[in-house]
């Protein structure tokens, strides 16, 4: 006994706003939880342990305004088959509530671990069951001593892990034509997250009833618990990433084009120091001319095309520098020049003297790969928001170090330009 367990926690989906129809997956937990150095992710399907997730405390995102929930970017929904999520359409809105009939009395439920007290710790989810007790239109006490806006939910099991998801059935879906099992076809919605009970504390009495000579005192759950909004974990996320609008395809509203991708390219692989070249306006001849003029939505797939390899994103890399031909300073002309195998660099076809392009540029002192570069300018600029280190790191596949990196340079780099 004793043992210190982390808490409760769930996982959502929402829509990637990079890769088409795709999901993405967050695991929600309590803010103190993971302050508390409690990182690990482990989860259960159908009393069959997962392997747990290794993260680290710069992995979790936690809320702007210091509400007590944070989220983890875990990766596309397609990698992880085995974890099941719920989406984000299913959140409740302040202004869902009067439609959705949700009130005192509405039927609610948790599902999380179950708090034992003994050694032995077990991840396969518990449902406990109550009745909405107040809406969130009152300061709430909370647990940690804070007072803001919350739910006050009665349930019949008062023990169990802080973090998990409380769900609430809607009393105007619930009338429905019941189904086959007799239960209600209506998909709950997610309420907020548990945030802890409200109680009262009890003096330490022994086996004769006397009190503890120190006055020590134990809390008394009584059943009321605390649930921080779902609206407040949506602001959470859309800290995190752009959740508005979805994908970037016809009916998203917003469109990403190779003109802005091709401008934005230009602004993070101008070599420091130096003024913006005159020929930049004539410098659009290469690969993305067409998707250019056509004005048409640049995907990530279209720039993969483009920009498939190292050669690739250096051929673009010269012509962009040296619209004119490359000017070899030993020959003092401009002269032809051959791409040496394997580096990046370019050889004189008189003299031989070498030119290497990325010297100057954010690219020169890094060894990832020129198109890992160029896949994170897009994926930060093709979305309205500030695209976090934690979502370069899962959609380049590199570690957080160099995602954070990667993110510094090209940022500077834009704000360098003036973008």
């Amino acid at each position: 006994m004793g043992r210190r367990a982390g808490g409760s926690g769930f996982v959502i989906a929402v829509d990637s706003a990079v890769k088409q129809q795709q999901r993405l997956l967050y695991t929600i937990a309590n803010s103190r939880t993971i302050k508390n150095g409690f990182h690990v992710i482990r989860a259960d399907n159908i009393n069959q342990e997962i392997p747990p997730f290794e993260k680290g405390a710069k992995d979790w995102v936690h809320h702007p305004a210091g509400e007590d929930v944070a989220a983890c970017l875990l990766g596309l929904a397609s990698d992880y088959p085995r974890i099941s999520s719920y989406p984000f359409e299913r959140f409740l809105t302040r202004e869902s509530l009067d439609q959705l009939g949700v009130g005192v009395g509405s039927d609610v439920f948790l599902m999380g671990r179950q708090f034992t007290g003994m050694n032995t710790q077990c991840t396969t989810p518990v449902a406990r069951f109550g009745k909405l007790a107040m809406a969130d239109r009152h300061s709430t006490g909370r647990p940690a001593g804070q007072s803001r806006d919350s739910f006050l939910a009665a349930v019949f099991e008062p023990n169990g892990h802080t973090g998990a998801p409380v769900f609430v059935l809607s009393d105007h879906e619930s009338d429905r034509e019941p189904s086959h099992g007799g239960g209600s076809m209506a998909t709950p919605w997610l309420l907020g997250v548990d945030l802890g009970h409200i109680g009262r504390y009890r003096p330490v009495i022994n086996a004769q009833g006397q009190r503890h000579p120190r006055g020590w005192k134990v809390p008394e759950p009584n059943g009321l618990i605390v649930v921080t909004p779902a609206w407040k974990l949506r602001a959470l996320l859309e800290t995190e990433r752009t959740l508005e609008g979805g994908s970037h395809d016809a009916g998203g509203g917003w469109e990403f084009t190779a003109a802005e991708y091709l401008n934005a390219l230009k602004l993070a692989s101008r070599k420091l120091g130096t003024d913006v070249p005159a020929t930049e306006e004539q410098s659009d001849a290469g690969t993305l001319r067409t998707h250019a003029e056509k004005k048409q939505s640049y995907s990530l797939e279209d720039l993969r095309r483009d920009f498939p390899d190292e050669d690739a994103c250096l051929r673009w890399l010269v012509n962009y520098s040296n619209p004119n031909g490359i000017y070899c300073r030993t020959c003092q002309d401009t002269t032809p020049h051959a791409k040496i195998a394997g580096r990046r660099s370019y050889s004189c076809a008189r003299c031989g003297h070498h030119v290497h392009p990325t010297v100057g540029t954010i690219y020169h002192y890094s060894r990832k790969p020129l198109h890992r570069w160029f896949e994170a300018i897009y994926l930060i600029t093709s979305t309205p928001a500030r695209t976090t280190a934690t979502q370069l790191r899962v959609e380049l596949k590199v570690n957080y170090k160099t995602a954070w990196r990667m993110r510094k340079e090209i940022r500077k780099m834009f704000s360098r330009n003036g973008a």
